[in-house]
């Protein structure tokens, strides 16, 4: 539609509903925003469809940033390096995308350079060119439109420059906000993560601005793999949600058939790797990651309060360092955390969750902490007498505490097997055997990282004869 001077505008109407929040997100005035309404700067019916259509986009991605405030994204108070690195990454890489988009489908504004030049023209307007009216070029930027974009980068490059100098984050705030959108959670401020991302974005931004510079000159300067986050926009859950490790983590579970318990340990495990270095794909995972994450777990207190079991593995850590004196997790306990990482992840590797093509080394391979023998003394005949003539053995007492039979069966198997209760707990039925050649039956004891139990050596596989004593108090 014309307004009343005679130029092409362009509107679209809020829908209901979204008024007041489209007014927010424009910043008007006016507490609701009926209709989005913008000038085309033209009377030529063609080049005002033209020109309408990219402002039409602009409106909907402003309606749809409107729809989008009233379902408020999770909060998040912690990111990791790996997540901050990567949101930095997309922006870098975003802005010379759209960079190299401009000079691959040009400006698009030369048309209505030379339409206000020909309406001048046709009103006697006398007028100063500073570049010769030709007409728009069939590809690539025109001699104005590479001015223009080289004074934009002259006048913004020094600016961010200044405010990378001064830690100055405000400078890409508008970034920011925008950048957590699109990784679908929304960051407090006021949190040290927020601060992190913001000094990472305005380094990246100002490799930008001087990438846009060289290639002003004529430099070549490749645009990185633009690599949209999984999910995209409406993933609220894409940063901690599903991923390639979740889905190794359900197919393990199908395949082993694991204990509750072990089930458990391994989401947890794999929580808080997630937690330390955000959604990786398998093949990305490095000794470097594993290392970290190791640190990171050697830092989480022992004993935790309600509060503190409601921190993520960063926060952990940052609490460890304000309470140094406070115990911290066994290096046992450490193990078996990264045990179950590297059984997730050798099972999606194995099952075809890497490309085929991909090079691929286990990173958790050999790096478990040195764990220290008990300090423990073997039983004496007396201690064993007191033990073996509780009610457990003369009243059949069963305690919950001690597992119901677990109580009777473990301290008799211990006894004529010689094996530790480690290596005694996870045995099942399948794990005894019947030699045919001889008749004799032997328990197998094997490594069973998939179950979260590991043996110190590999000597530690082997197999033991079923005691006759064993046979008598009705084993068979």
């Amino acid at each position: 539609m014309k307004n009343r001077f005679g130029i092409y505008v362009v509107r679209k109407k809020v829908p209901a509903g979204l008024e007041e929040a489209v007014a927010r997100i424009i910043g008007s005035d006016k507490q609701r925003a009926s209709w989005l309404q913008r000038s085309l700067g033209t009377r030529d019916a063609k080049q005002a469809n033209t020109a309408a259509l990219p402002i039409l986009m602009d409106f909907d991605a402003t309606i749809a940033k409107a729809a989008a405030s009233l379902n408020p994204l999770p909060r998040r108070e912690c990111l990791s390096a790996s997540e901050i690195g990567a949101m930095a990454d997309y922006h870098y890489a975003t802005v010379l995308e759209e960079d190299e988009e401009l000079r691959r489908e040009g400006g698009g504004s030369e048309d209505l350079y030379l339409s206000v030049a020909r309406q001048l023209s046709e009103e006697r307007v006398k007028a100063n060119y500073s570049f010769e009216l030709q007409p728009p070029r069939a590809f690539g930027l025109s001699e104005r439109e590479l001015q223009h974009n080289a004074n934009a980068v002259e006048v913004a490059l020094p600016e961010a420059r200044k405010a990378l100098a001064r830690g100055d984050i405000s400078f890409v705030e508008e970034e920011l906000e925008e950048l957590c959108e699109i990784f679908g959670f929304d960051l407090n401020p006021n949190s040290p993560s927020y601060r992190s991302l913001g000094s990472a974005v305005l380094k990246r931004y100002v490799q930008a601005l001087e990438a846009i510079a060289e290639r002003n000159s004529g430099k070549v300067v490749d645009t990185p793999t633009l690599v949209e986050p999984r999910g995209g926009i409406d993933d609220k859950t894409q940063t901690l949600g599903s991923s390639v490790l979740d889905e190794a983590l359900e197919g393990w579970k199908k395949a082993t058939n694991p204990t509750r318990n072990t089930e458990r340990e391994f989401e947890h495990a794999l929580r808080r790797f997630k937690e330390l270095h955000g959604d990786l794909r398998i093949e990305d995972i490095t000794r470097r990651h594993v290392s970290k994450f190791r640190e990171a777990l050697q830092e989480i207190p022992k004993n935790r309060t309600k509060a503190l079991q409601e921190l993520d593995l960063g926060q952990l850590v940052e609490w460890s360092k304000l309470h140094p004196d406070a115990p911290r997790l066994a290096s046992t306990t450490v193990n078996k955390l990264l045990t179950g990482m590297q059984a997730i992840t050798r099972w999606g590797y194995d099952n075809g969750l890497v490309p085929d093509n991909t090079p691929w080394a286990d990173p958790f391979a050999r790096m478990r902490l040195d764990t220290e023998e008990p300090d423990r003394e073997p039983w004496k005949t007396d201690e064993l007498k007191i033990l073996f003539g509780s009610r457990v053995y003369s009243a059949g007492d069963r305690p919950d505490a001690g597992c119901g039979e677990a109580a009777y069966w473990l301290p008799i198997l211990a006894l004529f097997t010689g094996a530790r209760l480690g290596e005694l707990a996870p045995l099942t039925v399948a794990n005894v055997i019947k030699d045919e050649g001889s008749g004799v039956h032997f328990f197998e004891i094997t490594s069973d990282e998939e179950r979260g139990v590991r043996l110190k050596t590999r000597s530690s596989k082997r197999i033991v004869p079923v005691h006759p004593k064993l046979v008598h108090f009705g084993i068979s």
